[in-house]
């Protein structure tokens, strides 16, 4: 039996913000290669993305270790664009640290205010 090796393209897809997905989801190749680089197995993975493939996993990651420092760098960028949107939202909005406990307070205020 004589087979037949074809070349399929890497699982991967530049989507139009700039940012580049597993195939058609929605899930960023960085997400995979960051619970890879973790110690999560791509069965794992799999499980944690079940709109993921398992074939598509190893051929994202098939595609990392070729293009390592190409994708570090595409990862490096995307860091530094959510620090830098994180920067603004907080220099806007203020930081979300106790957050939860503002609002808890508020609603106790507002349930005592309503006991009266």
């Amino acid at each position: 039996m004589t087979v037949t090796i074809q070349h399929d393209a890497p699982p991967i897809k530049v989507w139009e913000d700039g940012s580049i997905r597993i195939g058609s989801t929605r899930i960023p190749i960085e997400r995979v290669i960051q619970e890879y680089q973790d110690g999560t197995s791509p069965a794992a993975i799999v499980e944690a993305y079940p709109t993921v493939k398992l074939a598509d996993v190893f051929g994202v990651l098939a595609y990392y270790f070729r293009h390592m420092a190409e994708i570090d760098a595409y990862i490096a960028e995307r860091e530094r664009q959510a620090d830098e949107l994180q920067q603004q939202i907080e220099a806007k909005y203020g930081s979300q640290e106790g957050a939860r406990e503002r609002l808890l307070k508020k609603l106790a205020e507002k349930r005592q205010r309503e006991a009266q």
